[in-house]
């Protein structure tokens, strides 16, 4: 059972991966849901006790990689999604310094 939970979650690991790679043309839908399967993997081994994940040390170093290797694409992805919004809707400040306030002469 332990090692069948490891190996799924690697493989959920190597296609969230491939779909931060793909990003933006990849699929939210399946990365939404990769995220929840992984959960609930995570949440079923949290559960065991370290002796029971002694024998796989090697699977789980080997996740532990993936995901490493996943953050940096995951950040980039995040400032890209953000400086997209900021251009779709930027930011407006409001003070004297601007000529605004935020009631624009109508309170």
């Amino acid at each position: 059972m332990v090692e069948e939970t490891l190996k799924k979650l690697k493989e959920l690991c190597q296609r969230e991966r491939e779909l931060l790679i793909k990003f933006p043309l990849g699929e939210p839908e399946e990365f939404l849901s990769l995220q929840e399967e992984k959960r609930e993997l995570l949440l079923k081994l949290s559960s065991l006790e370290a002796e029971e994940l002694e024998p796989f040390k090697e699977l789980i170093e080997e996740i532990r990689e993936i995901q490493e290797l996943s953050k940096p694409l995951l950040l980039s992805n995040f400032f890209f999604i953000e400086e997209v919004l900021g251009e779709l809707a930027p930011r407006e400040t409001y003070g004297p310094s601007e000529g605004k306030s935020l009631f624009n002469g109508k309170a």
